[in-house]
């Protein structure tokens, strides 16, 4: 459950609530649990999404995952990414902003020199449980990713 406070300073923590922090940026409470990767995927551009690296075909990757329509890195046009993230966060209403020439950066989440980036060539496409990424390859550095490696993906 959470609790948002739209202006002023947060209300005083009750019962549950004292086992929560105040995000100034969210005007939400978190549990005193939350990781700080947990509630970045919350406030910030990015998230994070498992690889799908069981198929390229472009169809729903499953919750919290992401696919490509290629194995090879650079010949990588389409991105299918599940709305809901690895920690189940709705990233609808942020992927329904994004538009051509947004910038799609995707990391091993335990080794930064593997990395792809693209550029959007077009808006998402919305397919209620996922979005289709229309992208073309920029740059990349390291091997691709794996069946359920961890990624980042960061967007700008």
């Amino acid at each position: 459950m959470t609790l948002t406070c739209p202006i002023g300073p947060p209300p005083t923590p009750q019962g549950e609530w004292q086992s929560k922090f105040w995000s100034w940026i969210t005007k939400t409470w978190f549990p005193l649990s939350a990781t700080k990767e947990y509630v970045d995927t919350l406030v910030g551009n990015s998230g994070r999404w498992r690889f799908d690296g069981t198929s390229i075909v472009m169809a729903d990757p499953g919750s919290g995952k992401i696919r490509a329509d290629n194995a090879t890195v650079a010949s990588i046009t389409q991105l299918a990414i599940s709305v809901l993230t690895d920690f189940d966060v709705d990233a609808t209403l942020f992927f329904q902003l994004l538009r051509a020439a947004d910038k799609v950066i995707i990391q091993d989440r335990d080794d930064a020199t593997k990395w792809m980036r693209f550029t959007m060539t077009g808006a998402p496409t919305n397919n209620t449980t996922w979005f289709l990424f229309p992208v073309t390859y920029v740059a990349s550095l390291g091997t691709a990713p794996t069946n359920n490696d961890t990624l980042l993906v960061i967007i700008t």
